[in-house]
C-alpha cells in the first residue's frame, strides 16, 4: 500500500555524462521493483547543491522532495516511506554524512538520500544548498533546520564493504555502505567501473525480492578492489620503468660529456 504522504513525493537523481549507463539501470530497476517514483536528470557539470536548490524552488507547494544520488537507493519500500513520512511531519530526513574536508564537526542529512518537504524548506528561509567554503553540498539544510528547532533525523551506517572514511567519531563509511537496519544503500564513487559490480549485485537482489547476500557482496568487492590494485601496480611499474630509463640516459649523457 502506498501511503498518502508517499503520493506527494517525487524522487530526483542527478547524474553527469561520465556516469556508467549500467549505474542508471541498476538504480532504476530498484525503484521500479519497489513501485516508488524516480526521475533521473542528466545535467552535465551541474553542481549538486545548486541543482538541489533549484529543484526545491520549482517543486509544488505540497511536494515532498526526495534527493537520491545516482548510485544510491532504498532497500525496501518501507524505507522509502519512512523518509517521506518524516519529511511530511516537518523533519529533515537523511543518511548521516560528515564532510571530512571541512572544519565542521556536525553530522548532517546527506544528499545521497535526503527527504524534505518544500514547505519546510520555505519555513527555513529557502537556504541555499550549494557547496561553499564552510559547507558541503546539502549540509546547510541541516544547519538551518537545527537553528530553527526543526528535527533532523539521521540514519547511521550499519555496514560498509570497503571502509574508507571516518564518520566523525561515530563510525565509518566507504564503498558499498548500508544504512539503518539495512534500509538504504549508497555505493560511493560510482564513476569507478569496478564499483558497478557491487551495485549490480545489491540492486539485483533487491529488485528480485531476495535476501541481501553480504557474503556475496564481500566477494564482489574483494575482486573489484584486487583488480583495481593490480591496475595501479601496473601503472606504477610503468612509471618506475620510465624513471629507470631516464636515469640511464642521464647517466650515459654525463659519461659522454665527461669523455669529450
Amino acid at each position: 500500500m502506498i501511503l498518502v504522504a508517499t503520493e506527494r513525493a517525487k524522487t530526483y537523481s542527478l547524474y553527469w555524462s561520465n556516469v556508467p549507463t549500467a549505474v542508471l539501470g541498476h538504480q532504476r530497476r530498484v525503484f521500479e521493483a519497489l513501485n516508488r517514483p524516480l526521475e533521473q536528470q542528466e545535467l552535465d557539470r551541474k553542481a549538486h547543491g545548486e541543482w538541489m536548490t533549484e529543484v526545491l524552488a520549482q517543486a509544488a507547494v505540497d511536494e515532498i522532495v526526495v534527493f537520491c544520488d545516482i548510485d544510491a537507493f532504498p532497500l525496501t519500500a518501507a524505507a522509502f516511506d519512512r523518509a517521506v513520512e518524516a519529511a511530511a511531519a516537518g523533519a529533515v530526513f537523511g543518511l548521516a554524512q560528515y564532510a571530512n574536508q571541512k572544519s565542521n564537526e556536525q553530522l548532517y542529512a546527506g544528499p545521497m538520500f535526503l527527504a524534505v518537504a518544500r514547505q519546510t524548506w520555505e519555513r527555513l528561509g529557502r537556504p541555499d544548498l550549494s557547496r561553499n567554503a564552510r559547507f558541503d553540498a546539502g549540509e546547510n539544510l541541516s544547519t538551518a533546520a537545527r537553528a530553527a528547532g526543526v528535527p533532523v533525523e539521521l540514519v547511521m551506517p550499519c555496514a560498509s564493504l570497503v571502509p574508507r572514511w571516518a564518520l566523525a567519531g561515530q563510525g565509518v563509511f566507504g564503498i558499498g555502505t548500508f544504512y539503518g537496519a539495512c534500509e538504504y544503500f549508497h555505493l560511493f564513487e560510482s564513476r569507478r567501473k569496478t564499483g558497478t559490480n557491487i551495485m549490480a549485485a545489491v540492486s539485483g537482489d533487491v529488485a528480485a525480492g531476495r535476501a541481501l547476500d553480504f557474503a556475496g557482496y564481500l566477494q564482489v568487492a574483494w575482486r573489484s578492489e584486487r583488480s583495481l590494485s593490480a591496475r595501479f601496480e601496473r601503472f606504477y611499474e610503468r612509471i618506475r620503468s620510465i624513471e629507470r630509463q631516464f636515469r640511464r640516459r642521464r647517466k650515459a649523457g654525463r659519461a659522454a660529456a665527461a669523455g669529450r
